[in-house]
């Protein structure tokens, strides 16, 4: 609403490691991994929403109708950033899931994608280069809000 302060998401990314990039092309500028990305956020109102009896009450009726379980719930009644990666040709989300900190009163949605990503290579030295590679993200909500 009118005056709240923006709500801050901390975001969190790690490269599969194990896996590596698992292509570069350096005439198209990109560069294909798999990644673990982490949104959190703090949401004591919504955490003290999914504790009442009517959220319960809803998680069970929508479990009889639609077979769905607490990751569906969440999906249709948390609060989400709405991020998009810039800078991505192609992603596809492997899986992804809700887990709530009560205690801490947050919200980590996280996400395991498999994508390609424009990167403008800095070659100087090949095949010696060394090359930090991006990921830029932003929120579909306006900056005052997120």
């Amino acid at each position: 609403g009118e005056g709240e302060l923006p709500i801050e998401v901390w975001p969190w990314i790690k490269m599969e490691t194990s896996q590596g990039v698992s292509a570069l092309n350096m005439l198209d500028q990109t560069y294909t991994v798999n990644l673990d990305l982490q949104l959190s956020w703090e949401d004591p109102q919504f955490i003290e929403e999914m504790q009442s009896e009517k959220w319960q009450n809803e998680l069970e009726q929508k479990r009889k109708e639609l077979s769905w379980g607490w990751q569906e719930m969440m999906k249709y009644t948390a609060w989400h950033p709405h991020v998009v990666i810039e800078n991505a040709n192609q992603l596809y989300e492997k899986e992804c899931w809700y887990h709530v900190d009560e205690e801490a009163n947050v919200v980590h949605w996280r996400c395991r994608l498999y994508g390609t990503f424009f990167e403008q290579f800095e070659l100087n030295n090949f095949p010696f280069d060394k090359q930090l590679l991006s990921v830029y993200m932003r929120s579909t909500y306006d900056q005052k809000y997120v």
